[in-house]
C-alpha cells in the first residue's frame, strides 16, 4: 500500500521536475524583465537536490554530481545576469527581437554547459538510474 502511494507521489512530480529542469537548462521563458534571480537560485537548489535523491547518487559518483551541480549553479548565474542587464537599446518591434534574441542566446548557452556537464555524470550512472534519470527529464528541453 505504502509503495502505490509512494508511486502516485512520485508520478505527480514528473511534471514539477520537468517544469524545473526546463527551467534550470533553458531559463523560465518569461523574458528578461521577469525578475529571475532568486526564484531560478531556489527552483535551481530545489531541482538539484529533488534530482540528487532520486538518482539516489552514491558515494562514488559523488565527485561527477558536485561538478554537475556547479555547472548547473553557474549556468543560471550566467543566465540570470545575461537576462537582468540592462534591457534593449531599441524600441518597439526591433527592441523586442532584440530582447528576445538575448534570451535566446542565453538559453543556448544554458544548454550547451548543461549537456557538457551532464555527459560524464550520465555516463557515471547505473542503468538503473539512467532510465529514472530519463523518466524525471524527459522532456525537460523539448520545444513548447
Amino acid at each position: 500500500m505504502g509503495a502505490d502511494r509512494d508511486m502516485r507521489m512520485m508520478d505527480g512530480m514528473k511534471p514539477m521536475m520537468r517544469s524545473m529542469m526546463f527551467e534550470m537548462m533553458a531559463g523560465s521563458g518569461m523574458g528578461p524583465m521577469a525578475g529571475l534571480g532568486g526564484m531560478l537560485t531556489n527552483r535551481t537548489e530545489g531541482a538539484l537536490a529533488f534530482l540528487k535523491a532520486e538518482l539516489k547518487i552514491s558515494d562514488s559518483q559523488e565527485h561527477v554530481w558536485s561538478t554537475f551541480a556547479d555547472s548547473i549553479r553557474a549556468s543560471m548565474k550566467r543566465f540570470r545576469d545575461a537576462t537582468s542587464a540592462p534591457g534593449p537599446t531599441m524600441e518597439g518591434w526591433l527592441g523586442g527581437l532584440e530582447a528576445r534574441e538575448k534570451v535566446l542566446s542565453a538559453q543556448v548557452e544554458a544548454i550547451k554547459a548543461v549537456r557538457t556537464a551532464a555527459t560524464p555524470l550520465y555516463a557515471a550512472l547505473t542503468p538503473d538510474q539512467k532510465k529514472k534519470a530519463d523518466e524525471l527529464t524527459m522532456g525537460s528541453t523539448a520545444m513548447r
